[in-house]
């Protein structure tokens, strides 16, 4: 029974792979045939340069594994002599797989008609048929009759007309040359050319230098036997002028031109056509970048019918000549026909009376025109524009400076009438029109090029990834004009970064890459801000050759493209700067995630893209011969990235710095770009690496970027095998407002092609048809299904397949080769079926993800299969259909952080994008207040309020869910939030906020405060996160809010008295006054235990006790002035805040800002003091002003702190003062030494002895010499200085032994302590004197085991009843630790249950005694 079910299954698994077969095998076996032949990739192909033609053509078959093997070509000039073989031309069997980018051994003729057909024979024996034939013409060149051209009397709108009666029986082709200008005032066409009232074309593209464009259009299909009509109406600012040529091409080979608007300038009508168009001079334009004039139709000068043979054009007149032309050298446009393409209403609307909203369904650039029956004079009110208001109407005062009304004057009768120029909208909006209007009244006209993209298709489970799609592709379809700019409406300009974009979409959805090739080269010609642009060139210029294949566009602009390179320079320490500093990183420039653009003069952003650009250079390089430059490149890129990687990258966290300060050091701040764009230019040493930084953009929870940046994102992620971090990204539901999501961009905004951001809020001037935010489009394809060439003209490519958790998809994509077709599932049981259509004559690597071990079956085969690192199982097929069954891949739909989290985002000068997870709203250290903020639940049942305290007004009303809070001309100072419904119940919410003067405070929790009240500071940035209820807060929670009173002080001022007490940050004391300060006293209450201390310098007196918590230091009575002034803190409230405090010293006026203990003021300068403030601040957090000169005359020479049982590190001690304890019975751990004088060279290094370990390295500059949470106590330690401190400056030191009390002054590296004694240090001081200076040492600085075994007992004895007196639980026992050492290693025997008493110490190791044998004896010498 099992074996007949297995061998019924087999059955139906080779009659499924039969009919999958069958399903792509649309020839019958045996059969080859070629079609779709186009010269220089175009399919329409007339006026085609001389230099280079290019021919290539598709072969069809039902056979698998097919490779071209060798091409036939043949053509002549005629149909005729091509069907008969009169050939001009036959090229024999040439042996070549080459079926793109073939260059034929022939000199072409200009201003020539030619027919071509090929054939091919493949690796099989096959061989084809004569192809259909294909019709091209050459350039026009020097067979222009003239170049004089015409323009009508006056007026930037002209009509122009030419009728003639055509016998058209021995015609073969009827060509039209034309151009016109000058289209650079308007940035966009002049002509709009008809033939017998179908549209033909609009032209010409801009300028380029001295090159001004023409079209070649075939309008033999327009004509009729007897009259035609060529119409052509023009619209030009300045230099106005029209030039046509119409040439007839015979059957019998010859040619006439049966026109010139220059020499039979007399055959030609003309109409000025500023009354028909109301030409007023109103602007519609974006005056900034470019002039459009309204047109307001009148249909009572408006030609009704001009177009057609009928009309009568008597009243116009002959045209004036214009030299306008002479000066420019004439070429022919090298990409595709732009026209009219038809796009009607999907709706019309009427909102009141005599008002009615057309909605053309999408967003179109192009210009519309009207058919209506009207019974009255009408005169009417029109606007267009890509949004609505609130009450319906149209929003024509567009977002991008454009506002896009006209005034339209209609009179009795049938109403024909066309505007001509481009505007982008999707509404139009009628006021005043008496007649109903119907969808057949009102005709949308899209001005583009014929792509040829309808039949594309992409289609998943994933309805977003869906509309993505289709979004990209109405994009890039509605957005291919002459050439890629940055949008249609506000500033039509060509940039490098958009064209790049613009392109990799397009090349994803049409074979036709001669748009891409144009705008490339008018970008190399006219480069443009930012720098990073320049490189993108290069990129592109890359791309476009591995896409089309075409080396000559390498070959031309070669010496272009580098120069791009050479205008970044090349640092010595790997980095390259832009001298410009013009970095662009992202846009609008709220969407950098804080960035740091200024200090980051390495840019990590630019040096990534030059990496990726070193890379293409490099290929360009070698593809064109230049083997010596690609070597460089490749170099260039290996150095960069290494210092990249050496300075810039955080191998912990996975992400780069933002780049390098201009003195080379690091800059502490990791912009989502600095890692995203190293991902996408592939910076980083291996996988794992690559892995690491993708985890860290995934750890944030949400996209930082704006849709611009995002493709790179994804392009990174996509590079480093990240697809389902890539394709959350992409499929994000996320649709609030301010979300960095398509569906934001579709569902909300309403989007019809991709925006020019995220949403309005992001950048309010954005347009509704920017195709820089069409990535999907690129990526679903290069990406998700990772179709793409590897070689050249896609004679290799590869698809790796990332399904990024999508159950099913499939996408046909367009090729120089043919159609790629692939269509694939993932099974229950994790297998993936893809279904495979390659093109004839390509070579295909398909990738799957899966296991080591696995096999592949294609077509019912089992196959062996290649398993990379990657995850990947790799085969190579050729040309056909396959079926293919295996890898390992698993359905997953989960999403970002931010879908079921909260998300929050503030507004300063303008809203930034949202956060999510406890990301950073706002700005840090940088002045920056925040006004509004906005919060709401993204995907959680429940509410969130908020509230926020301003200045002035206290706190304002609570808000929910999205609402701002807040108002624009207030500064925010505390924030509240609450969770409520189900989130109350399911989560605590924390947050907490960085503020004016104290950084990061702690976090606040459900409703309670965090920031400052009464203290007048602002709040800068915040964040939040939602946490499981009960759960383990983020951080911190004991301070979340400061408030005026925590810290206040008052001074004992000359001729005052004493004076009012003062809050916090407030100035105590007078300037300008010339009254000195005598007495202080500060007080501090905050949540915190601990105390503050305080020590003044006083005249003759010197340095005088600490005081503390309101006493009184100085004098009163005496006349005897302050002259400085040290601040610290104690307890709890030292590991909590750092104090800050700075003067206003007599001569010097503020000093700036001294900070725990540090001296502020001046010493031997008989200075008063006049002024004071303090300030609290968040432990380690933004100092609130410059630290550099706090103090003249008394700087600090070294600092120190020591790790205390029990206490932990204690505050920072100067110059002598002490760290540690006395009478506590407190072991010192570890110590940290820190040289505090910038105006000396050197530093100062230490190292300790330390129970069990012994003698430990030599530290430096503040680095920990000792343990800290092992119990280990010092023993004994040296110092000394380096550099040009050692030469000017002795260190002396002394310590404060267990049993010893203090003990003698020790110098320069020699010992202080003990050894072999299990004595701990329990206190210490260092100073710093000049050279030589004397210096009372007092007694031993150093005791060794052998020095004291006669007298030790003796004064371990007499100092033992204090020492249990001090004891407490957990402290050093005196007398166990004479006999076993027991309470200082304590917490040691708990966790290893080792005996570390005496008996251990005496098995110290003997080497480690013989090393130190010098050392003792230096000093035995020197205390006895």
């Amino acid at each position: 029974m099992k074996k007949s079910v297995k061998k019924w299954l087999f059955f139906v698994y080779i009659a499924a792979v039969m009919l999958i077969s069958t399903k792509y095998n649309t020839y019958a076996a045996g059969n080859i045939y070629v079609d779709n032949l186009k010269v220089n990739g175009l399919t329409e192909a007339f006026g085609q340069p001389l230099s280079n033609l290019r021919f290539s053509w598709e072969i069809q078959t039902g056979l698998n594994n097919v490779n071209q093997t060798e091409y036939h070509v043949v053509f002549a000039n005629t149909r005729n002599k091509l069907e008969n073989q009169n050939y001009s031309y036959d090229s024999g069997w040439v042996k070549s797989r080459e079926n793109t980018n073939v260059t034929l051994g022939y000199k072409f003729s200009e201003n020539q008609l030619y027919y071509w057909k090929v054939q091919v024979k493949d690796n099989q024996g096959n061989v084809s048929d004569l192809s259909e034939e294909h019709c091209f013409s050459t350039e026009v060149g020097s067979v222009w009759k003239t170049n004089q051209a015409i323009w009508s009397n006056g007026g930037d709108f002209a009509f122009f007309r030419w009728k003639k009666s055509l016998d058209l029986s021995n015609v073969e082709k009827v060509l039209f040359s034309t151009t016109a200008t000058s289209p650079e005032y308007s940035r966009q066409y002049v002509y709009n050319l008809y033939v017998n009232g179908q549209s033909i074309g609009v032209g010409p593209t801009r300028l380029d230098g001295n090159d001004l464009y023409y079209n070649v259009y075939d309008i033999t299909d327009s004509l009729t036997n007897g009259q035609n009509v060529i119409g052509c109406v023009c619209y030009a600012e300045q230099r106005r002028a029209f030039l046509g040529q119409l040439i007839c091409y015979y059957k019998d080979g010859t040619k006439k031109i049966m026109a010139n608007t220059g020499t039979d300038r007399k055959e030609w009508t003309c109409l000025n056509g500023d009354e028909a168009f109301g030409n007023n001079a109103t602007n519609v334009g974006t005056k900034q970048y470019y002039t459009q004039t309204a047109e307001n139709l009148n249909s009572s000068k408006y030609p009704k019918g001009w177009l057609m043979s009928a009309y009568n054009d008597k009243k116009w007149t002959q045209p004036n000549t214009s030299g306008e032309m002479k000066s420019y050298k004439l070429c022919p446009y090298k990409s595709g026909v732009v026209n009219r393409y038809r796009q009607n209403p999907a709706e019309i609307r009427k909102l009141s009376e005599n008002r009615y909203v057309i909605d053309f369904g999408n967003e179109m650039i192009g210009n519309v025109s009207v058919q209506l029956l009207c019974l009255t004079s009408q005169k009417w009110s029109v606007g267009y524009g890509e949004e609505l208001n609130s009450d319906g109407s149209v929003k024509s005062e567009m977002r991008t400076g454009n506002i896009y009304r006209e005034t339209w004057n209609l009179t009795p009768g049938y109403q024909e009438m066309s505007t001509i120029n481009m505007k982008a909208f999707r509404y139009m909006e009628i006021s005043g029109c008496t007649e109903k209007l119907s969808i057949g009244n009102i005709t949308g006209w899209q001005v583009r090029q014929k792509t040829g993209n309808q039949e594309l298709q992409f289609s998943s489970n994933n309805s977003i990834l869906n509309d993505e799609y289709n979004l990209a592709k109405r994009t890039i379809e509605n957005t291919s004009q002459d050439m890629y700019v940055d949008t249609q409406s506000r500033e039509r300009q060509n940039y490098a970064g958009d064209t790049f974009i613009n392109m990799m979409t397009a090349t994803s959805m049409n074979s036709n890459y001669s748009l891409s090739a144009h705008s490339i080269e008018y970008a190399l010609n006219h480069p443009t801000w930012p720098s990073e642009y320049m490189l993108y060139t290069v990129q592109a210029s890359w791309k476009y050759y591995l896409y089309s294949g075409d080396i000559d566009f390498l070959n031309r602009n070669y010496s272009k493209i580098v120069n791009c390179m050479k205008v970044f320079s090349i640092n010595g320490n790997g980095w390259i700067t832009d001298p410009q500093r013009t970095v662009m990183v992202d846009w609008p420039a709220s969407e950098r995630d804080g960035y740091e653009m200024e200090s980051a003069y390495y840019n990590t952003v630019l040096n990534a893209i030059y990496c990726g650009t070193c890379t293409d250079m490099a290929n360009i390089a070698e593809y064109v011969g230049k083997t010596s430059e690609a070597s460089y490149y490749r170099n260039l890129r290996n150095s960069v990235k290494a210092s990249m990687i050496q300075k810039a990258y955080n191998p912990e966290t996975g992400r780069f710095s933002d780049g390098l300060t201009k003195e080379g050091k690091k800059i502490d701040h990791y912009a989502q770009h600095a890692t995203a764009f190293s991902l996408a230019n592939q910076v980083y040493e291996s996988q794992g690496m690559a892995v690491k930084m993708a985890d860290s953009l995934k750890n944030e929870g949400i996209n930082k970027m704006s849709v611009y940046g995002t493709f790179f994102l994804l392009q990174g992620l996509y590079n480093s095998n990240q697809g389902v971090l890539a394709r959350q990204i992409m499929s994000n539901p996320s649709d609030y407002t301010g979300s960095r999501t398509w569906a934001n961009m579709m569902y909300n905004s309403g989007a019809t092609l991709t925006t020019e951001a995220w949403d309005s809020t992001i950048k309010s001037n954005m347009s509704y048809s920017h195709a820089w935010g069409s990535a999907p489009g690129t990526w679903l394809i290069q990406g998700l299904f990772g179709i793409k060439p590897t070689e050249p003209g896609w004679n290799e490519a590869e698809t790796k397949l990332q399904p990024g958790g999508v159950e099913a998809a499939s996408v046909s994509v367009p090729t120089t080769k043919g159609k790629v077709s692939a269509d694939y599932k993932i099974e229950e049981d994790g297998s993936i079926t893809l279904q495979m259509k390659i093109p004839s004559n390509m070579k295909m690597k398909i990738m799957i993800p899966g296991t080591v071990g696995q096999r592949l079956r294609i077509n019912g085969t089992e196959t062996e299969v290649v398993y990379n690192t990657d995850g990947y199982l790799e085969t190579t097929l050729y040309g056909g259909s396959y079926l293919i069954i295996g890898g390992q891949s698993a359905v997953d739909t989960s999403e970002l952080k931010e879908c079921q989290n909260i998300v929050y985002r503030s507004c300063g000068k303008d809203w930034s994008a949202y956060e999510t997870d406890g990301g950073t709203t706002g700005t840090k250290g940088k002045s920056q207040s925040l006004h509004k903020i906005q919060l709401r639940l993204n995907q959680i049942d429940g509410n969130v309020k908020y509230s926020v305290h301003v200045n002035s007004k206290g706190w304002l009303d609570w808000k929910k869910n999205g609402e701002s809070a807040g108002e624009d001309d207030k500064i925010i100072q505390a924030v509240k939030v609450e969770l409520e419904g189900n989130a109350a119940v399911q989560y605590d919410i924390y947050y907490r906020t960085y503020c004016q003067n104290y950084g990061w405070l702690d976090w606040a929790k459900n409703g309670e405060i965090a920031g400052t009240i009464g203290m007048n500071k602002r709040v800068e940035a915040f964040e939040i996160k939602l946490i499981p209820k009960n759960g383990q807060a983020p951080g911190e929670t004991s301070v979340t809010y400061r408030q005026k009173g925590e810290l206040s002080y008052s001074v004992h001022c000359q001729s005052y008295g004493w004076m009012s007490e003062v809050a916090e940050g407030t100035t105590a004391g007078t300037s300008g006054q010339g009254k000195r300060l005598e007495a202080i006293k500060i007080n501090a209450k905050t949540k915190c235990q601990g105390a503050i201390q305080y020590q003044v310098h006083v005249q003759s007196y010197g340095w005088m006790d600490w005081k503390q918590n309101g006493t009184a230091a100085g004098t009163s009575g005496k006349a005897k002035r302050l002259e400085a002034i040290r601040i610290r803190l104690t307890g709890e409230m030292a590991n909590k805040f750092d104090v800050y405090y700075r003067v206003h010293a007599q001569s010097y006026g503020w000093l700036d800002w001294a900070k725990n203990g540090e001296g502020a003021g001046t010493q031997g300068k008989a200075k008063r003091l006049e002024a004071i403030q303090i300030v609290l601040v968040k432990k380690n957090g933004v100092a609130p002003g410059s630290t550099q000169r706090p103090s003249v005359g008394m700087e600090n020479h070294v600092s120190y702190t020591t790790h205390v049982q029990s206490y932990g590190w204690q505050s920072r001690a100067y110059d002598g003062e002490k760290s540690g304890t006395e009478g506590k019975s407190k072991r010192l751990e570890g110590i940290r030494i820190k040289w505090e004088d910038a105006n000396t060279k050197g530093g100062i290094r230490y190292r300790t002895h330390v129970q069990s370990y012994g003698w430990q390295g030599w530290q430096q500059n503040d680095q920990i010499s000792g343990t800290t949470g092992q119990a280990k106590r010092l023993e004994a330690i040296q110092i000394e200085l380096t550099g040009d401190a050692a030469n000017k400056y002795d260190v002396y030191y002394r310590v404060h032994c267990q049993s010893y009390g203090w003990l003698g002054w020790a110098k320069n590296g020699d010992l202080a302590g003990s050894s072999g004694m299990a004595k701990r240090l329990e206190a210490i001081e260092i100073k710093v004197v000049p050279k030589g200076e004397s210096v009372d040492v007092g007694g031993n600085a150093y005791y060794s085991k052998e020095q004291t075994m006669d007298m030790e007992q003796d004064v371990i004895d007499e100092e033992q009843p204090s020492e249990e007196i001090t004891q407490e639980p957990g402290n050093d026992n005196i007398v166990e630790e004479e006999i076993s050492d027991s309470s200082d290693n304590k917490d040691v025997e708990e966790i290893t249950g080792e005996d570390n008493g005496m008996n251990n110490e005496e098995r110290d190791d003997e080497s480690e005694k013989k090393s130190e044998e010098k050392l003792i004896e230096k000093n035995e010498q020197e205390n006895y």
